[in-house]
């Protein structure tokens, strides 16, 4: 589900937050999804409104928390350096919104592998997509599973997600064999301040560099 078209007033960043305070006021099962799309939406884009919270890493991108709600939802800056993406994961069951600031995103969705899978037992590819700024993504479990990237190889790419229910765990999928990996997720950095993400990251995963062990 994408949209990009507002249809009422602009709104500034204080706003969108007090606003999303607002909608996700009770929890998960009591959103609309197409309101707060559309709300998402009329938020006006100010790089000065989140310069402070965008942390860089040279080869994979980041995930920077902004606010932590009202305990049902968490709003993420992220930033995807030139090439960038992510693992094919599902989303723990929540909610998630995914505004484009700045870049082209790419997101490739695939089927649930019980549900619809290849003879060989891989993934087998739903959708693909491109959307640039301004446009505004939904996605979770019931939709299938995805990755999303930045397929640009000159410019950055600033997205800002919200997660609801907020999760610190999430499945990650192999797509040639299908296997899913429950993996651990940290943030780059919160309100501005970069955390030592060596301290949360699993023995496993310690030594690995094909991606960034945080979901999307």
């Amino acid at each position: 589900m994408e949209c990009t078209k507002p249809t009422k007033d602009p709104i500034t960043f204080q706003q969108l937050i007090e606003g999303l305070l607002e909608f996700f006021s009770e929890g998960k099962e009591n959103v609309d999804i197409d309101e707060v799309i559309e709300f998402f939406n009329r938020y006006e884009n100010n790089p000065e409104d989140w310069k402070s919270f965008a942390k860089w890493d040279k080869f994979k991108y980041t995930r920077n928390l902004i606010h932590e709600g009202n305990g049902n939802f968490n709003l993420i800056l992220m930033c995807w350096p030139e090439g960038a993406m992510s693992a094919i994961h599902d989303h723990s069951d929540s909610h998630c919104f995914m505004r484009v600031l700045d870049g082209e995103v790419k997101e490739i969705r695939y089927h649930w592998p019980e549900d619809v899978s290849s003879p060989d037992g891989s993934l087998q590819e739903s959708s693909v997509s491109a959307m640039g700024a301004g446009s505004t993504l939904y996605m979770s479990d019931d939709l299938g599973i995805h990755k999303v990237e930045n397929a640009s190889h000159t410019d950055k790419l600033v997205s800002l997600h919200l997660y609801s229910p907020p999760f610190d765990f999430c499945k990650v999928f192999d797509e040639r064999t299908s296997k899913r990996t429950r993996i651990n997720m940290c943030f780059y950095s919160k309100f501005g301040e970069k955390q030592d993400v060596r301290k949360c990251r699993p023995p496993s995963q310690a030594t690995s560099s094909s991606f960034t062990f945080t979901c999307k």
